[in-house]
């Protein structure tokens, strides 16, 4: 699993019959994260930032990736949630035939 300092893994993806999941360890990070689809790609945005205190320095990290979804998945049902203990978590469902 690579740390969010870096990059976002998408650490375990679970393709199902019926629907697409994926968990992404967040962790020990101040993370804003922002999930999207732009056509036919699952985009993942992050930014984290670390204030520090007296000696006036801030550090910034931003990472941006982009996986292409299978033909077979919705795009339009996609849902995202990053919950309190920093797993962000992705699933969509798949294309009815």
């Amino acid at each position: 699993m690579t740390n969010i300092a870096t990059s976002i893994t998408i650490a375990q993806i679970n393709y199902q019959r019926s629907a697409l999941r994926c968990e992404n360890d967040c962790r020990d990070r101040d993370l804003c994260a922002a999930v999207r689809v732009a056509g036919d790609q699952l985009v993942v945005h992050g930014r984290h930032e670390l204030r520090s205190g007296p000696s006036g320095m801030d550090i910034a990290r931003e990472v941006h990736r982009s996986y292409k979804l299978p033909s077979d998945v919705n795009p339009k049902s996609l849902k995202s949630n990053l919950d309190k203990r920093g797993v962000l978590s992705i699933s969509a469902a798949k294309k009815k035939m």
